[in-house]
């Protein structure tokens, strides 16, 4: 080191120390603010950990603070990583609850985003996986069901007015056109002038990312239900519709999700949009940050 380099700054503990010099049981770190980059001028704060401390290891509880971007994590930690019960806030003001493994989500979890949307069921490696329910705030519908590599797979999605498509998904390559209300042939009874009407599910506003394949349609309004396949995103019905109620072919379903507080930064739909919801993508889970 030359004589007129200046030492590294390193962490400052408070706290008791092990025999070896390294801190061991409970007190604070300070760690020193990341270097300034090219043009900046103010330096960030630096990040803070207080806990519990194993021969200089982060172990047991512990809450630890990124300076720079105000995320947060307060929970366990196991060999100097997140592990097991713990919440940690996002730098986007999106809040997790729940599992971790060596750093990452996973198991079960409350993941609320920072547009209002929420997350309740399993993670896997950081993705949302097995059973779980998506609340979208803005339109105000959910799909609930079974989870792979963050999407949904099979399930129901569920609309502001109680209709719902119960089916298979699937998150294709290439985004299909948005799929037409189904246009289904309604034949007129004999000993009635009125024939029944159409059944309308809501049309989808945008081409989603993550598409109905096949399943059922069930209009709150009609109370008509009716069967019948996606194909590059043009319903193609298999029967006429028929009288039926709602029906959820999940017996062990996530229990309800509380109504998300309102955000002042997301403002709610007008009264088009409210009628016709589309399957919006799901937030993505961002990675936690690392310490």
């Amino acid at each position: 080191m030359a004589d007129d380099e200046e030492p590294a700054p390193t962490p400052v503990w408070d706290g008791k120390f092990s025999e070896e010099g390294l801190p061991h049981g409970k007190g604070n770190m300070a760690y020193p603010p990341p270097p300034l980059g090219e043009g900046e001028t103010e330096e960030l704060p630096g990040d803070a950990f207080e806990g519990e401390m194993v021969q200089g290891s982060r172990e047991g509880q512990g809450s630890y603070t990124w300076g720079a971007s105000g995320a947060r994590y307060t929970g366990s930690y196991r060999n100097n990583r997140k592990h097991g019960a713990g919440s940690m806030k996002m730098p986007d003001t999106g809040l997790y609850t729940g599992g971790f493994v060596e750093d990452v989500m996973e198991g079960d979890g409350l993941y609320q985003y920072g547009n209002g949307d929420m997350y309740e069921g399993g993670f896997k490696a950081g993705k949302r996986s097995g059973r779980g329910t998506y609340h979208y705030k803005a339109p105000g519908c959910q799909l609930m069901g079974e989870w792979r590599e963050g999407s949904i797979v099979s399930g129901t999605w569920v609309y502001r007015d109680g209709s719902m498509f119960v089916g298979n998904f699937t998150t294709p390559d290439t985004p299909p056109p948005p799929p037409p209300p189904p246009k289904a042939v309604v034949k007129k009874p004999a000993d009635d002038d009125d024939p029944p009407r159409k059944p309308r599910p809501p049309k989808p506003a945008a081409a989603p990312l993550t598409v109905p394949v096949s399943g059922s349609y069930f209009i709150s309004t009609t109370k008509l239900q009716q069967p019948g396949n996606f194909v590059r995103g043009v319903w193609f019905p298999t029967s006429d519709p028929v009288v039926g109620k709602a029906t959820i072919p999940f017996q062990s379903a996530p229990r309800p999700i509380q109504t998300p507080v309102a955000d002042p930064r997301v403002q709610e739909p007008d009264a088009a949009a409210a009628a016709a919801p589309h399957v919006p993508e799901p937030s993505a889970a961002p990675a936690t940050v690392q310490a």
